[in-house]
């Protein structure tokens, strides 16, 4: 092979990897599931294909952001778009009533023969209630102190008033170069009292399918677009973790992620 070859054939290399690297960074990247807070959509010890070009997110997909001090890789449902007026308590807890039309959400359920509370999604709980005709949601309570939501629309002003002032202030202090913080139940940036605010970013809510599993809007707020990776394509390749190491699941292999 003569030197000219192997030089076309290094530049040839070099060309391949940096076009499957920007593939990589800029388009389509992969994504492990760690935990098991999106069954039974995605299962503990999957590996997702991410579009990382989504458009605006859509009501219902389902997208990794990053949040947290390390920002770490989250995975969840986008059940509020910018704009949308969203029910919630004290505890950013919203109502959920949007998260229960989906087959796979999981609840709770409770049998009035055995008391046992099972945590199930819609379709686990047909299966259960053919044994047990005693099996019944059962209904969270209704928090106390309720108020309206707005979440944030890039450009658009935004009221601010006694009952959402900290979830405001949270938003603008992650996200924005401001310092926000709350006194008498009123909003305050950089010292100046606020009674509205227009954010530079649109804002999405994301929701687990897990109840038990708050690593969602539940903990971090609601999520900014720029913090959102991409939206969920497909399962790639699926572990069971439950069996051992090199245990597959073959049926889940390129699966579409609904």
């Amino acid at each position: 092979m003569t030197h000219g070859a192997i030089k076309r054939g290094v530049i040839i290399l070099i060309l391949i990897s940096s076009v499957v690297g920007a593939v990589r960074i800029f388009i389509f990247t992969p994504c492990y599931i760690p935990a098991k807070g999106m069954e039974n959509v995605l299962w503990q010890g999957d590996y997702i294909l991410v579009n990382r070009l989504p458009g605006q997110p859509r009501f219902g997909d389902i997208y990794v952001y990053r949040e947290g001090k390390s920002h770490d890789w989250c995975v969840g449902r986008c059940i509020g778009v910018a704009g949308d007026t969203l029910l919630m308590n004290d505890s950013m807890v919203d109502a959920l009533a949007s998260t229960r039309k989906f087959v796979d959400y999981k609840q709770f359920y409770r049998s009035q023969r055995s008391h046992n509370i099972y945590e199930l999604s819609r379709a686990e709980a047909q299966t259960l209630q053919k044994q047990d005709r005693l099996l019944r949601f059962a209904a969270m309570h209704k928090p106390h102190k309720e108020y309206a939501f707005i979440l944030p629309r890039r450009g658009e002003l935004i009221k601010i008033d006694s009952a959402n002032c900290n979830i405001y202030a949270k938003l603008i202090n992650r996200n924005e170069p401001y310092h926000a913080s709350v006194s008498n139940h009123s909003l305050w940036v950089d010292g100046h009292h606020v009674i509205s605010w227009i954010f530079r970013d649109d804002y999405y809510w994301m929701a687990s399918n897990n109840v038990l599993s708050v690593k969602d809007s539940r903990t971090y707020g609601p999520i900014c677009r720029s913090r959102i990776v991409g939206r969920a394509v497909c399962v790639l390749l699926s572990r069971d973790l439950k069996s051992g190491k090199f245990y597959f699941r073959p049926d889940r292999f390129l699966k579409a992620i609904n």
